[in-house]
């Protein structure tokens, strides 16, 4: 049975026309200093990054499959940069909390923590504050 965590939050200041389309290279390579720099490695090597375009009302979702995990970007959505990497860290935080999941809830407290760590130790700040400083 596959288990699916879905990133349903559709704010405006996250879908963007202005932008290119999802570089699933970029994000491996952002994904991969994630993992060294926020996570500990902790986040496993083999998962993979794929960009689909879908109907479904979702920036991105993480779904394991094939003893690997999936985050697929959905490419309906034209995302900056900037706002594809704050996705990437919401579907990390999935990641790293998938085996504690234990709650109903698509974002139980573990990953509600995760979220709130990265944001303490700074990880946000280049991407939401990099034009103000």
């Amino acid at each position: 049975m596959k288990k699916h965590a879905i990133f349903a939050v559709l704010g405006l200041f996250l879908v963007s026309s202005m932008w290119g389309n999802t570089n699933c290279k970029s994000l491996r390579r952002l994904y991969d200093i994630d993992n060294e720099e926020y996570f500990a490695g902790r986040l496993p090597k083999d998962t993979e990054i794929r960009a689909v375009k879908t109907k479904e009302d979702v920036l991105a979702q993480t779904s394991y499959e094939n003893n690997h995990f999936i985050i697929t970007y959905n490419t309906q959505y034209n995302m900056g940069q900037d706002h594809e990497h704050l996705v990437l860290y919401h579907e990390e935080c999935h990641i790293v909390t998938w085996q504690s999941n234990t709650e109903s809830t698509q974002h139980p407290k573990e990953w509600k923590n995760c979220m709130r760590r990265l944001k303490i130790i700074g990880a946000f700040d280049n991407i939401l504050f990099e034009d103000f400083r």
